[in-house]
């Protein structure tokens, strides 16, 4: 059950083939990106509603076009949707792309709301590897803070065991997280995945007792 109060969450799952760094192994990253998506899953209940939107260079908006009450039969479905990506191969990352996906799930007309708290969870190995070294994600934050009504949760997903120096995310998804009041976790998969999402709908929670963005 959630714990976050009533939301709309639209979760943003990188799934390029990128490898940011030598060490990195993008299949493990999506791995690590699909466990956090899964545990943010259960924490939603009923009231919420949710969209889940893979992306590459560009937003695969087919697996939830709009965002659809979180039921436990639709919840079930995504789940096993969430659960079945894999690594697109040859493929690279625009997180400004994930983070342009998720507006237009909120803003689609068949978006479902609950009136409540809008949340985006940008899932991410955090490097664009498309833009010819351009950081997207500045633009992505400049939006989001213009925008002012989503609060964009970063988590920074590895590819490979985390160390004493992975404590922060990547600037791009640090910064997409602090322009909107949101914040950032790093997971490299199995139980960190699963914390880095459970912080974030604790987080939710916090937000929800003194902020209702309609």
């Amino acid at each position: 059950a959630g714990t976050a109060g009533q939301k709309d969450l639209v979760v943003a799952i990188d799934v390029s083939d990128d490898t940011p760094g030598s060490t990195s192994d993008p299949h493990a990253r999506v791995a690590a990106a699909v466990a956090a998506a899964l545990a943010l899953l259960d924490t939603l209940s009923f009231r919420d509603y949710v969209a889940v939107v893979p992306f590459t260079t560009f937003a695969d908006r087919s697996v939830t076009p709009a965002l659809v009450q979180a039921t436990a039969a639709q919840v079930a479905l995504l789940k096993a949707q969430v659960a079945a990506l894999r690594v697109v191969a040859g493929s690279r990352s625009r997180v400004e792309a994930g983070v342009a996906g998720a507006l237009a799930a909120f803003d689609d007309p068949q978006s479902g709301t609950s009136g409540c708290t809008k949340m985006l969870a940008l899932l991410s190995g955090g490097v664009d590897t498309a833009t010819g070294g351009v950081d997207t994600a500045r633009a992505a934050a400049a939006t989001l803070k213009k925008r002012g009504d989503v609060i964009a949760v970063a988590v920074h997903t590895l590819g490979r065991a985390a160390t004493a120096q992975d404590t922060l995310a990547p600037v791009g998804l640090r910064r997409i997280a602090c322009g909107s009041r949101g914040l950032s976790r790093v997971a490299d998969g199995g139980s960190t995945a699963a914390a880095a999402a459970l912080a974030v709908n604790d987080y939710l929670a916090r937000v929800k007792e003194t902020n209702t963005v309609r």
